[in-house]
């Protein structure tokens, strides 16, 4: 017919009384024409197959058909019909690789995929969804069955098996996706969840997702231990900690460095606003150290005043320690910038006056070994005893010292002063072999 000499650019002239193998089978194939033919011959029904024709534009794909003449309605004849395919054949080859593909994807994938249709039948199911949620089948044994009884199934391996099925099924019933659902199973795992609803010709569909996030979830609950323990560290010490980050110029704050300024968690700080904070005579030197952290690596470590926003004036130890981009900082002589500089502030107030202190009281008991040059030099017991309560009162601050010497086995009052007569007028002389404190250390020295 027409469309046969379109296809096969062969007319019915040129055709006629020809071997029809010839005008169109290609080399290659000329072996599987004549199987088919042997089947013609052998047979008085109809012979269907695929085939590969030289056709008008090239090799194509064909489905043929082709019915003999029954024996007894006349001369013995072929028809032959020809259905070009190839592009047919093309798709579901196309089709059956991305199937390949997916099934791949899905067999590897590291979460657990299960999918359902409009009739809740499920239609997909991998691997890693079986492992997930600890089931001892394969995902054949759930495909194809009822969402709904597989879900009863599964609920089992949850720690709250009646939670999970009812939120599961509200989410089928509402049809609204969501996404990072967290829940724990009965062996101790947890496990997050998505579901992802979406219309499809007959109604709506929907994909499950399961991960395993047990050892995230780990994780995070020691993060916060780890956090929660270096909050108290920063209380306990009174240190917090900071980071400056060269190329936004941004300054970040612990809780515990707003708290030594005395300014709000909501107060904005930059770096020179934290310089302001120094004391006037100690900004230069603040200045000067990070300055050179920032622009030649170089690390600090300083005792400085700062004046908080209350007026009181403390003082920090203030450490910063570049953060290098581009080579190793643990390399002597290392290259590249400080992309960062990270320290710590700590409130050292007290410990300072504490060695203020202490300071002050080695510098009474300096002088206080020094007037002893002058107690040598007294020429009566009257004498010592005022000198030495005059002493005490001078270097420690003690106006109310009464001073008693041994005289014989009694420790006498020797020397009173107004402020101790004026309360207790009368002062007895101890027995050096008593147990008052007094007796006590002057037997033991």
């Amino acid at each position: 017919n027409a469309a046969f000499e379109e296809v096969f650019a062969c007319t019915q002239g040129k055709a006629e009384g020809q071997n029809l193998d010839d005008l169109i089978v290609p080399e290659g194939h000329k072996k599987g024409a004549g199987h088919l033919n042997e089947q013609l011959l052998a047979d008085d029904g109809t012979v269907q197959a695929e085939v590969r024709r030289q056709a008008r534009d090239g090799l194509r794909t064909f489905q043929l058909r082709v019915t003999n003449r029954p024996d007894g309605e006349g001369p013995p004849e072929g028809y032959g019909i020809y259905t070009d395919i190839t592009e047919q054949k093309q798709r579901e080859r196309a089709l059956k690789e991305t199937n390949a593909t997916l099934e791949a994807i899905l067999e590897n994938l590291p979460v657990g995929v299960l999918t359902e249709d409009a009739s809740r039948e499920i239609i997909t199911a991998n691997r890693t969804f079986c492992d997930v949620l600890g089931l001892e089948i394969s995902p054949d044994a759930i495909t194809g069955h009822d969402f709904g009884a597989v879900a009863e199934d599964v609920s089992e391996q949850f720690s709250d098996p009646e939670a999970f099925r009812t939120r599961t099924q509200a989410a089928i019933e509402e049809g609204e996706s969501f996404f990072g659902e967290e829940l724990r199973l009965a062996d101790g795992r947890v496990v997050e969840r998505d579901f992802v609803c979406y219309e499809v010709p007959d109604g709506k569909a929907a994909l499950w997702l399961y991960r395993d996030v047990t050892e995230r979830e780990q994780r995070r609950q020691t993060l916060e231990r780890q956090n929660d323990l270096f909050m108290k560290a920063q209380d306990l010490a009174n240190v917090g900690a900071w980071e400056y980050n060269v190329r936004t110029e941004k300054l970040t704050w612990t809780e515990q460095v707003y708290r030594i300024y005395g300014l709000s968690l909501q107060a904005e700080v930059t770096a020179e606003k934290a310089i302001d904070f120094y004391h006037p005579d100690d900004r230069p030197k603040v200045r000067e150290v990070f300055s050179k952290a920032v622009e030649e690596g170089t690390s600090y470590d300083e005792e400085l005043r700062i004046l908080t926003t209350d007026g009181e004036n403390r003082w920090v130890r203030t450490r910063g320690e570049p953060q290098w981009e581009g080579d190793d900082p643990e390399v002597e002589g290392h290259e590249g910038d400080a992309v960062r500089v990270r320290g710590t502030i700590q409130d050292i107030t007290d410990r300072k006056n504490w060695e203020r202190s202490l300071r002050d009281r080695q510098e009474k008991l300096g002088g206080l070994y020094e007037a002893t040059n002058q107690l040598l030099r007294v020429d009566s017991e009257d004498e010592l005893s005022a000198r030495l309560a005059t002493l005490v009162d001078e270097v420690l601050d003690y106006p109310a010292t009464t001073i008693r010497l041994a005289n014989g086995d009694e420790l006498a009052p020797a020397h009173v002063p107004p402020v101790v007569e004026e309360h207790m007028p009368e002062r007895p002389a101890y027995d050096i072999d008593g147990d008052v404190p007094a007796a006590e250390a002057y037997r033991t020295g």
